[in-house]
């Protein structure tokens, strides 16, 4: 099962960068709205596609690292969003439904 969060204060675009190419990987913060309260979520990056020809905006996938519900883990994630507005969606999957 997933749910899908707001993002309203996505990663810059130095730090979307050196979450793909740093070894160990660097997990990259996203502010959420989430069950009416901003939260946010940490995930380790594992796929970026440019969406437009602009660069600005960008689709994703990855994990996340610190996101749990009542001590539940979450998994895969899933979003897209913009560089220039650091805004955008997320889908998360909880991989115990």
């Amino acid at each position: 099962m997933t749910f899908e969060v707001e993002i309203v204060n996505g990663p810059n675009n130095f730090d979307l960068m050196l979450s793909l190419f740093t070894t160990p990987r660097k997990s990259v913060e996203f502010g959420v709205w989430c069950n009416e309260r901003r939260t946010d979520i940490l995930v380790i990056i594992d796929e970026l596609t440019r969406e437009d020809e602009t660069g600005e905006k960008w689709h994703f996938r990855g994990f996340t690292t610190n996101f749990t519900d009542g001590g539940k883990k979450f998994g895969q994630v899933c979003g897209s969003f913009s560089i220039k507005l650091r805004k955008g969606w997320m889908e998360v999957e909880n991989p115990h439904n």
